[in-house]
């Protein structure tokens, strides 16, 4: 944008300001500016209404002979878009705003009028009171009189309240706590009732089921009822052994059958019974072993 605009210069290296000539410039000097309306305003002529913002190539002037604490002011000039009617305001640094001059009036400044004139009364008040003691005095015993009045009417007001006031803070506390004690009962209630009726449907379903109290102890679960079966079982080996040996007996008992003893045995009584006894520690099996062999003899 610099380049496009060109707003740089060039000096040559031989300028001296000293050298340019003086303008004269009076006290009325006026330059053309670029503003916008500072507020709404109407003008005199045709009541045509001008916005605040509405912009204007306006002539700005220092005004000679005013100023506010050492800050000069400044006036301005517009024309009316309508009428061309010239409209004049100036700056107003004690209240930090504009001020019309001619050619239009300001619109919607009920504030700002009222703010003003609450302002000089107040400014008169000080006056009066920094040249009269006494009027300073009477005005401090007013305001202090108004202050206990006020003061008094808020108490007054409170105590009011106070009697027709029917609600209690220790009846609401009361009330509260009757309230959720009766809440905690109502679920308890209702909790039960569920109980009751799952039970209630798992009998007539033909299911019993037994509620154990808190005091009741639980049964054990089947797991654990599996492992102590098991450790009574280890426990009781011997006994088992013998009866399992007696079983195999008896099952065995129908199925040997004893050979009759013909001449060439019975000559050899002790030979068949050394047989026998030698084949004893063998077990049942062994015996079947010595019958089938005399058999096939």
């Amino acid at each position: 944008m610099g380049e496009r605009k060109v707003l740089n210069k060039y000096y040559p290296p031989d300028f001296d300001p000293k050298k340019l000539p003086k303008l004269n410039v009076g006290k009325n000097f006026q330059c053309v500016i670029r503003t916008m309306a500072p507020f709404t305003m109407r003008c005199l002529t045709c009541g045509n209404y001008i916005y605040r913002g509405k912009k204007f190539n306006a002539r700005k002037e220092t005004a000679e002979g005013e100023d506010y604490l050492g800050i000069r002011i400044h006036r301005f000039y517009i024309r009316c878009p309508v009428c061309l009617t010239e409209i004049i305001f100036k700056t107003d640094p004690k209240s930090t705003d504009y001020v019309i001059e001619t050619g239009a009036f300001r619109t919607l400044q009920a504030e700002h009028l009222s703010k003003m004139e609450e302002e000089r009364l107040q400014q008169e008040k000080e006056e009066n009171e920094a040249n009269n003691p006494m009027m300073a005095l009477e005005n401090r015993t007013k305001e202090s009189r108004r202050e206990m009045d006020v003061i008094d009417a808020l108490e007054d007001i409170r105590d009011w309240n106070a009697r027709k006031a029917t609600v209690k803070f220790d009846e609401l506390m009361d009330n509260h706590l009757v309230s959720e004690k009766q809440e905690l009962e109502r679920q308890e209630k209702e909790d039960e009732d569920l109980v009751n009726t799952i039970f209630s449907s798992a009998s007539v379903g033909g299911e019993s089921i037994k509620r154990l109290d808190d005091e009741e102890e639980e049964e054990p679960p089947p797991a654990k009822m599996a492992k102590i079966e098991e450790n009574s079982s280890l426990t009781s080996t011997a006994p088992s052994t013998s009866t399992k040996t007696s079983k195999s007996k008896s099952k065995l008992a129908g199925l040997v059958v004893k050979k009759k003893l013909t001449n060439s045995n019975a000559c050899k009584p002790s030979t068949t019974k050394q047989k026998v006894e030698n084949s004893q520690p063998q077990g049942l099996l062994g015996l079947l072993g010595v019958y089938s062999s005399s058999d096939e003899d």
